[in-house]
């Protein structure tokens, strides 16, 4: 078998059902929010209600899409790769008032073109760099407001408690602070999912907000904290398996960083999308904190768990240009 990033169907590799089962809640939960919610306020039309539940389903099928375009689907043994929950974690993060036609055709062309890249020394995260145009498009160049019909029609004050429960601005199915908690306490379950990247990441965040609004008082400080793009990005993009560190020491540098540059970025710079940039900056000196911590590691023989190899199995390992690669194991 040639080496390709993808992810095969067996009981020994669940990442990708593990990955897409943390993300079922929030599905259901962005069309309450989005779709049910504004249709009981009468802010939106019936045939409106199903419009948040279209955009991880179009996400979705354009990884499919992407996939079967770059002919990963050859394989003997059905294969996918992560493309598909790529697509479905870009559309939950991305305003609902925003163009579900060409935004779909722009991240279609977009994961082919980061999948040619790949191959290549060019090498780049199709995730991360998929988010930052995006965040570059929707936000920065059209201007697309997070705010749902009901958030855009009315004044709506949020309590601490609505934040934390997702009723708040923000992407089209990523608000819920509280399905974001269980979603984690699942993953950690994950023999794959790298845990302490979103610990350390909000830890270092939390930090630098002390500190600022000691500096620079805003009385804002829970608000900020509460921010459920922070929550979503840690567990979902930040933990990202082909783009992090793979040592224990890589990881816990990498959430550090990712930590202090969000609160920077979210507190200056974009509410929404500083954390994504971040991680976006962050990734691309991957390799570097790879080489430090690698030698810290190495030392300390403490090495990030990864599953023993069994006769005839096909395990997950970090190639040089950090893609996801599966080598064909000796019988």
């Amino acid at each position: 078998m040639k080496k390709q990033p993808c992810i095969h169907y067996d009981k020994e590799n669940s990442y990708f059902y593990h990955l897409f089962i943390a993300l079922v809640p929030f599905l259901f939960y962005g069309w309450y929010k989005n779709g049910i919610l504004p249709f009981l306020n009468k802010d939106i039309a019936w045939f409106q209600i199903f419009r948040p539940l279209l955009f991880p389903i179009v996400g979705f099928f354009i990884g499919l899409c992407s996939d079967y375009l770059m002919k990963h689907m050859k394989e003997k043994k059905r294969v996918l790769t992560l493309h598909a929950l790529y697509g479905m974690l870009l559309f939950m993060t991305i305003p609902l008032q925003a163009n579900l036609f060409l935004v779909g055709i722009f991240v279609l062309l977009a994961f082919c073109l980061f999948s040619v890249l790949e191959k290549t020394k060019w090498s780049i995260n199709t995730l991360l760099a998929t988010k930052g145009l995006l965040i570059l498009i929707l936000t920065f160049i059209c201007k697309v407001s997070y705010a749902n019909a009901t958030e855009s029609t009315n004044v709506v004050f949020y309590s601490l408690i609505d934040i934390f429960f997702g009723r708040s601005v923000g992407g089209v199915a990523s608000t819920s602070i509280f399905f974001m908690i269980i979603a984690y306490l699942f993953l950690t379950f994950d023999f794959f999912y790298k845990k302490r990247i979103p610990i350390y990441t909000f830890l270092s965040f939390t930090f630098l907000a002390l500190i600022l609004e000691v500096i620079t008082p805003t009385g804002n400080l829970m608000k900020f904290l509460l921010n459920p793009a922070i929550f979503f990005a840690s567990i979902f993009f930040a933990s990202e398996i082909t783009s992090s560190p793979y040592t224990e020491t890589g990881c816990v540098i990498y959430g550090v960083i990712n930590g202090l540059l969000g609160c920077f970025l979210s507190r200056f710079f974009s509410f929404q999308e500083g954390i994504y940039l971040s991680i976006l900056l962050t990734s691309l000196f991957v390799p570097v904190i790879d080489r430090i911590s690698y030698k810290i590691e190495k030392k300390k023989q403490k090495f990030c768990r990864m599953p023993k190899a069994k006769k005839g199995d096909c395990l997950p390992k970090l190639s040089q240009n950090s893609t996801f690669v599966l080598p064909k194991m000796k019988k």
